[in-house]
């Protein structure tokens, strides 16, 4: 009896929109639908403004970046911090930290990595605060292409490297070269996609939102092969719109975070970044918890 198939995720998985709904047209199979929910906290989904998701991961990352930032000025000493979070071929995670006004340098998938001008960078801003928050994105790559991360191993089930280990490589390489003596390294790893506890209402209620669109648009027998997604609507005011697009316009392509709102020299992100990602982060949602004090969650269906 089911008739639509509504499949959440990102450019792999509207890959398998376009596929399968190809697939029922060439053999002729009517009467089912495959419809494409955007979520991914990496957020490099073209076309659309933003990926649900994405907002909540920011958040944890935020947070996070400030927090530890707070923790380690507890200290006089000379120090490097440094923060890896995910993005493979994007750095919308990374560069989402700067809202803070905390990090001293970012690097970016998107930026070739110059260990000589970074190491630059930051023994100037060690000499002149005694520190550095460094925030990397784990798909930081050399000029030939090579990733820095250390936990490079052979591919994921899309053949994608699976990357892990960047903040590591970084924190040797600085002390090796003598850069600094001390270095420490926090790596999110799937910590900033799975921290229920910090999110982003905007981003719970605009999900929300979109799996309403979803349905509504998938009441038109015909409307297959698509992916609904969301724009921001201009005005003083933030709020978004929906619309559908076709899946395959979406699938394996990657949206980077754009160089133009990279300030030069690694120093962070322009006002036109912040003004993008700050709306996205407002709020919290209520959340709820069980007698033992941690925060309840509706049980996995392959878990039941």
């Amino acid at each position: 009896d089911i008739r639509t198939m509504f499949y959440i995720g990102g450019n792999d998985s509207m890959d398998t929109v376009t596929s399968l709904s190809e697939y029922a047209t060439e053999h002729n199979i009517e009467g089912i639908q495959f419809v494409g929910c955007p979520k991914t906290v990496d957020n490099d989904l073209r076309i659309i403004d933003h990926c649900p998701g994405f907002a909540s991961a920011a958040k944890v990352l935020a947070t996070t970046q400030l927090q530890t930032w707070l923790d380690y000025n507890v200290y006089t000493r000379e120090e490097v911090f440094i923060l890896e979070t995910m993005g493979r071929d994007a750095g919308w995670l990374a560069a989402s930290t700067c809202v803070t006004g905390k990090v001293d340098l970012l690097v970016l998938p998107e930026e070739v990595f110059d260990k000589d001008l970074f190491f630059d960078q930051v023994r100037e801003i060690i000499a002149e605060k005694n520190k550095c928050y460094i925030v990397i994105s784990e798909g930081v790559r050399y000029a030939d292409g090579t990733y820095l991360s250390a936990g490079k191993s052979k591919d994921d089930t899309f053949g994608h490297a699976i990357l892990g280990g960047a903040g590591q490589a970084l924190k040797e390489m600085l002390i090796e070269e003598g850069v600094t003596s001390r270095a420490k390294v926090q790596d999110m790893s799937t910590l900033q996609r799975s921290y229920a506890a910090q999110q982003s209402k905007v981003d719970v209620e605009e999900s929300f939102r979109l799996g309403m669109s979803a349905h509504m648009h998938s009441m038109d027998p015909s409307f297959t092969g698509k992916m609904v997604a969301l724009r921001r609507v201009e005005g003083d005011v933030y709020d978004i719109e929906f619309f559908a697009v076709d899946s395959k316009e979406i699938a394996n392509h990657v949206k980077g975070f754009p160089l133009e709102w990279a300030l030069p020299n690694y120093r962070g992100v322009t006002q036109e970044a912040l003004d993008y990602f700050v709306p996205l982060l407002q709020g919290q949602p209520h959340i709820y918890y069980d007698d033992n004090g941690t925060p309840r969650h509706v049980k996995p269906y392959y878990l039941r």
